[in-house]
Formats: C-alpha cells, structure tokens, sequence
C-alpha cells in the first residue's frame, strides 16, 4: 500500500508532529509538506514534495501523478477542497483525521474514512452530520 500524507513537516505545529509520527509509524511512501506560518518547512523524504498554503489543484495532480498514492491521509484540514475529487480520479482513497477542537463536517462527509482520535472529536463530527 502505498500512503501518502498531507502535512506540516516542521515540529513546530501539532499537524506537523502528528504528520511525522503518522509517516514513520504507518511506514509512508511519500509526503505532501505544506508551508506553515509556525515554522520552515523540513525535508523528511525523498518522496516529498514541498509546497506553499495551500496548494493549488496544480500542485495536487504532480503530488499524484509523481508518487501515485493509493491513500492519503491529513490532519484537521485537507487543505484544498478539491483533494477528495482529485484523490479519486487518481483512484486513491482519502482519510480524514479529525480532532475536536477543528471537527469539519464537510471534510468528514467527503471523506472516504474518517478517524476521530477521541469520543469528544466524534461526538462532535457525528452530532454536526445530522
């Protein structure tokens, strides 16, 4: 299976932590690295492509058609709209993590898995979807 993750790639921000922690543990084959304004952006791989906020549907279709994930998965934002669109017309399925503080429902609807790390993230994304 061949992950990709769109993230912060600086430990300067939660997304970015959580963003290496998911890419070293889930065993990541390439990176999306998202320009944060809490920091530089870091190279974590060979496999990455690095890009400024947020990146445009231009940047996504090099992003897939350079590393060809079967799945990407983000924290909180997926930081274009258009990800899940263009994620399917490359075949790749998208996951969501959401945390309760920043609980999406349009990203949690469009989205092909939802993970919601505690019961307060669900709660909130499954009472807003109603």
């Amino acid at each position: 299976m061949r992950l990709g993750i769109i993230s912060y790639t600086n430990f300067n921000s939660g997304i970015g932590l959580f963003g290496y922690e998911l890419y070293k543990y889930l065993d990541g084959d390439s990176i999306l690295s998202i320009g944060s304004v809490k920091g530089p952006q870091e190279v974590w791989s060979e496999r990455q492509l690095t890009t400024f906020r947020p990146p445009s549907d231009v940047v996504l279709r090099d992003y897939f058609g350079r590393f060809l994930p079967e799945i990407v998965m983000f924290i909180e934002t997926p930081f274009n709209h258009n990800l899940f669109a263009l994620a399917h017309t490359y075949g790749a399925k998208t996951v969501a993590i959401t945390m309760h503080e920043t609980c999406m429902v349009t990203t949690a609807s469009r989205a092909d898995l939802v993970i919601c790390p505690c019961y307060s993230a669900w709660e909130k994304s499954h009472t807003a979807s109603k």
